[in-house]
């Protein structure tokens, strides 16, 4: 089965290997060191300060991030436009977090002069959105937002959970980021990942599961931590987060996007996408989801607002060949093709 879903992903057999061994205790020296290498490997490569690895999903990493807005004390603006968007919305209210919403129609990009004008009519302090808004596959112009926010002393924190791994990302310039274990960076879920380029605040009022202070107090290990799951990330990221795995990535969009553009089922997608959102109102995607299961490939239909709109999405987050993706392609065109003439 050729896996081009948002997750789970396939993974490689090192990668397997790795969560089958026999585990270590989090407090050994050798667990240790291997947790220092992944912290090394991840900030050198996304230009960050400090790299947090907790163990949950991409939203707990989220959280984190969150209550770390939460003690500039200051009002911000969230941007959406998508599903992923306004669930951030959702958690900074539970939050208490004092923000303005912006949110655009889903597959539009931002626009940049409209974000100038509130930060500076509001005086806003901070800035949260989402790199690429999986729901719709759109990449939101991350250097431009934060070039934005420079000329305004406003802090950018950014969920970056489709994008790291999957393209090459200076965060120099972002407050903070996160990111997960699954998806671009082709290992299990359940590793949470938070990128910080600035202090991180210290505060009793942060749960201490969610507490970046207190994990930098223990040298990032003061909770239990799967060395399974580590070894597998500190695996996984030596294969994806190269130039070489990058390129490869960009070449497959390209084929994606010119198999797929002309038919008109991809509107918001381009030529640099990691998510095509397929949309056509010819066949229900559930039944042509099925059909594709048969013949080994699988895409992903399931989550309620695909549902909801009859969207089908492919992506290009797990660790593929050519002949994968060449056989992805055209086996996806034939079948939309047939079904637009029916």
């Amino acid at each position: 089965m050729i896996n081009l879903t948002t997750g789970p992903i396939s993974l490689d057999k090192p990668v397997y290997q790795a969560l089958i061994s026999e585990p270590i205790s989090h407090r050994s020296v050798e667990f240790q060191t291997m947790h220092q290498e992944v912290v090394n490997k991840l900030c050198e490569q996304l230009q960050a300060k400090q790299t947090f690895i907790l163990q949950g999903s991409g939203t707990l990493a989220n959280e984190a991030m969150l209550w770390q807005i939460k003690m500039l004390k200051s009002k911000g603006i969230i941007l959406s436009n998508g599903e992923f968007g306004n669930r951030l919305i959702k958690q900074s209210k539970k939050i208490g977090l004092n923000y303005l919403k912006h949110k655009t129609s889903w597959g539009n990009e931002f626009c940049l002069g409209t974000i100038e004008t509130l930060i500076q009519t509001h005086n806003l302090k901070w800035i949260l959105f989402c790199h690429c808004e999986t729901s719709t596959g759109v990449v939101n112009n991350i250097k431009a937002i934060a070039s934005i926010s420079q000329k305004y002393n406003c802090k950018v924190f950014v969920d970056c959970m489709s994008t790291i791994g999957t393209i090459q990302i200076d965060l120099s310039n972002i407050s903070m980021a996160t990111g997960s274990s699954g998806k671009g960076l082709c290992s299990l879920s359940g590793i949470a990942l938070v990128f910080s380029n600035i202090n991180i605040a210290k505060s009793s009022k942060i749960p201490r599961y969610l507490d970046l202070f207190y994990y930098k107090s223990k040298k990032g290990i003061p909770f239990t931590l799967s060395s399974n799951q580590l070894k597998a990330l500190s695996i996984s990221i030596q294969q994806t987060m190269n130039t070489d795995y990058w390129n490869q990535k960009d070449a497959y969009a390209r084929k994606v996007h010119d198999a797929l553009y002309s038919l008109g089922v991809i509107p918001f997608a381009t030529k640099s996408s990691r998510v095509f959102t397929i949309i056509q109102k010819k066949i229900n995607s559930q039944d042509l989801s099925s059909h594709l299961n048969k013949i080994g490939l699988s895409l992903s239909y399931q989550s309620k607002y695909l549902l909801k709109r009859n969207w089908l999405q492919l992506t290009l987050f797990g660790n593929h060949n050519y002949d994968q993706i060449d056989f992805a392609v055209s086996s996806l065109k034939k079948e939309i093709s047939q079904a637009i003439s029916s």
